[in-house]
């Protein structure tokens, strides 16, 4: 996806749902910090959250995928339909505790880079 391309998504689709209440939260991805699309959500007068590079303290699902990454590494495949078949079921199987308590651990992890003034953990 290009600039381009994520300026008509906004458009198109979040400008019908957008209202005051939201913020759009933009990571380090070159379409989310171009001139243009940053001038086109300032016209619209998009609430906007700059997330910071390198930050996966700040987002759970970093350490979700990261578990994910590691179990599919496990595993050998045939084929392709095998890898996908495995995916979905690694994915479908995935250990909602581990998940709420890497979303329950943000207010700490948000306390401690506020606390230190860093955007991530070491």
């Amino acid at each position: 996806m290009n600039t381009a391309k994520y300026i008509e998504l906004l458009e198109t689709k979040l400008m019908k749902i957008y209202n005051n209440n939201y913020y759009i939260l933009g990571d380090n991805d070159p379409k989310h910090n171009s001139a243009k699309a940053k001038q086109f959500l300032k016209n619209k007068s998009v609430m906007c959250i700059d997330f910071p590079p390198c930050s996966p303290d700040l987002n759970p699902i970093e350490n979700i995928w990261a578990i994910y990454k590691a179990k599919i590494r496990k595993e050998k495949y045939a084929n392709l339909n095998d890898l996908a078949e495995t995916a979905l079921h690694i994915w479908d199987t995935l250990d909602m505790t581990h998940i709420h308590n890497t979303i329950n651990s943000m207010n700490k992890r948000l306390t401690q880079i506020i606390a230190k003034k860093v955007s991530y953990i070491n």
